[in-house]
């Protein structure tokens, strides 16, 4: 089961408008504010995978540009180190 953000309840909600004929995907897309194109992909998304379709592909997975912890913890040391040296020159 997928948890949908508000967001993406209203993404799904507009979607399902343009499934019932309540809507015309040229309108749909205006609604959400993506082009056409991204508003068919949507909706072949949605008629693919369901409700599903409308999650974002990369929630749950980390971010590729994250800096990696050992990485952070050596700036850190870093930075500290050259505050400590400030202060005994000063």
């Amino acid at each position: 089961m997928t948890t949908l953000t508000m967001k993406e309840e209203k993404r799904l909600e507009v979607i399902q408008r343009v499934f019932r004929g309540e809507l015309t995907v040229v309108k749909a897309a205006l609604v959400l504010g993506v082009s056409e194109r991204q508003c068919y992909r949507v909706k072949a998304r949605v008629t693919k995978s369901g409700a599903t379709g409308i999650v974002h592909r990369n929630r749950g997975r980390p971010c590729k540009r994250k800096i990696e912890e050992k990485t952070v913890k050596r700036i850190v040391e870093l930075a500290r180190a050259s505050t400590k040296v400030s202060m005994i020159i000063i």
